[in-house]
């Protein structure tokens, strides 16, 4: 059943009947995108819910949908990132066991879970780093996580949580994610995270504002400055390569 609400948001929900007395139950809901496209992620058409040969998928939908929440319950600092002052910002990180970051990263990837990398500017940044951001693909439960690897010591911190969006766009993602030696430049979403978002441009050093664990995770500035920004990178778009196969493109060997 398809509940319109509105112009392009929907509402699929997927009923039962008990055939002995015809009383029918809800036995699956979810937001849905009618016009078949939100942020970034396209096919939001009904193959989704029903296979080539009418056999229907809400259960591994939903299996899949569980996954990706467990997943992200593991991974995530549980921390708004908000700005503190015109200059900096606290930015709240946690270590994340390898062997979790592992089991979850497949999990997720498996349950169908937006798997995107950094651009790396040198050969030394390559070398170091791998930063890795997952997001959920569910209207207006599409929440996400962002992970670095430093792969001289094959440690994992959580360094962002990803909010989920509802309106205009399914989450408010670090676009534009570029490593430069040990510096992580990105754009986030550091005000109102509602609507298109409201997004400002970071440089996070990847050595020393995750470097000194604190109660509760890590907390280091991070500071705008926008001449380094756009003089000397120049490599910042708002797309993120993806990553299409976590143990070749990530895991370290």
């Amino acid at each position: 059943m398809l509940t319109a609400a509105g112009n392009i948001y929907s509402s699929i929900g997927i009923w039962a009947v008990d055939t002995a007395t015809g009383t029918p139950k809800a036995i699956y809901n979810e937001a849905w995108r009618s016009d078949g496209r939100l942020g970034d992620v396209e096919g939001w058409g009904l193959d989704l819910l029903v296979a080539a040969d009418g056999t229907c998928l809400w259960r591994e939908r939903q299996a899949a949908r569980e996954t990706v929440d467990a997943g992200m319950s593991a991974l995530r600092i549980g921390e708004k990132f908000h700005i503190e002052t015109e200059t900096a910002t606290a930015l709240r990180s946690r270590a994340v066991p390898a062997a979790i970051a592992h089991k979850w990263l497949r999990y997720l990837e498996a349950s169908g879970a937006r798997l995107e990398g950094a651009v790396y500017a040198n050969d030394v940044g390559k070398e170091s780093w791998r930063v890795i951001q997952v997001l959920g693909t569910t209207v207006c439960d599409a929440e996400g996580v962002v992970l670095v690897l430093d792969r001289r010591n094959r440690s994992w911190r959580t360094i962002y949580d990803v909010p989920s969006g509802c309106s205009k766009e399914l989450n408010f993602p670090m676009r534009g994610m570029t490593v430069k030696g040990s510096r992580l430049f990105a754009s986030i979403c550091s005000g109102t995270c509602d609507g298109l978002g409201d997004y400002q441009d970071f440089i996070i050093e990847l050595d020393t504002d995750l470097a000194t664990p604190l109660d509760g995770g890590t907390v280091r500035q991070v500071r705008i400055e926008w001449e380094e920004m756009t003089g000397t990178v120049g490599l910042l778009v708002d797309e993120n390569p993806p990553i299409r196969d976590v143990d070749t493109e990530v895991f370290p060997k």
